[in-house]
């Protein structure tokens, strides 16, 4: 008899729980807008879910105001913007929120010729130079090339505005150039790793022996040699990538002190 009260008792005061199921789908608005916050009409985007492939996209175009709709369920996104004249942009934050009205505006980096040739430290063309930009600009995508035979490349769909320039090519030096398009004709200069001298002096200028130095690439970690040799005048990196390094050089002048200092230096091609 205890035991079917309490049954009883519970089921009264039971409360009623919503049934759980998929969520409703949203409005999702969208703006794209070029560099200065003009409407971009026209443009072409599509959205899918971040968890599935790009193959399940939803289309969407902009109209004369540069706005869009797509009906979405809430969840977290993944988008491909396009447009006649602007880099094509891909954003991987998208969150759509179950607010009656979600909005979102999408920025585009208007695209630029981007072209050059790439010579060796004697002027001298150099082919099959994998070169790389990328852009500052949110989510423009990184875009690639390699020079030709006569050490020239260009670049499709480059973003307006500043980046940088990788120069890679198997037993050649790596590069790194920061430079703002669009610009005239950009020359690009490799070579094959160059000496560096480290000496380490005291305050009235004379080489301290015993010193030690450390060197740390401060752009990349790749593509460092340790080739070095020590003479009297100091330290001699034999073959060094062109970047910049930062030396950290010490020595004792008496027992129990020490004095360490760090130098930044840059390493030019030849």
């Amino acid at each position: 008899m205890g035991l079917v009260a309490v049954v009883l008792a519970c089921a009264g005061t039971r409360p009623e729980w919503e049934t759980p199921g998929p969520a409703n789908e949203v409005t999702w608005k969208f703006r794209v807008v070029d560099p200065e916050g003009q409407p971009v009409p026209g443009a072409q985007v599509k959205i899918w879910r971040a968890d599935l492939k790009r193959d399940t996209a939803l289309p969407g175009t902009t109209d004369a105001h540069g706005t869009g709709r797509v009906a979405l369920k809430p969840g977290w996104y993944a988008a491909e913007i396009q447009a006649r004249g602007f880099v094509t942009t891909s954003r991987t934050d998208i969150r759509i929120a179950p607010e009656p009205r979600p909005r979102m505006e999408l920025p585009l980096a208007r695209a630029v010729p981007l072209s050059g040739r790439v010579v060796d430290t004697e002027g001298k063309p150099v082919s099959d130079v994998r070169i790389r930009f990328v852009s500052s600009h949110v989510g423009a995508p990184v875009v690639q090339t390699t020079s030709d035979a006569q050490g020239r490349f260009n670049f499709q769909g480059a973003a307006a505005g500043d980046g940088l320039i990788y120069s890679t090519k198997p037993k050649w030096a790596w590069r790194r150039l920061k430079i703002i398009t669009p610009q005239p004709e950009l020359t690009v200069v490799i070579g094959r790793g160059s000496p560096l001298l480290v000496r380490v002096v005291d305050t009235e200028g004379r080489v301290v022996p015993n010193a030690t130095n450390l060197l740390h690439p401060v752009d990349r970690w790749l593509d460092v040699s340790r080739e070095s040799e020590q003479t009297p005048e100091g330290m001699r990196y034999l073959r060094l990538a062109p970047q910049r390094y930062r030396v950290t050089a010490g020595y004792e002048p008496a027992a129990g002190c020490r004095w360490d200092r760090d130098v930044d230096v840059e390493v030019l091609p030849g």
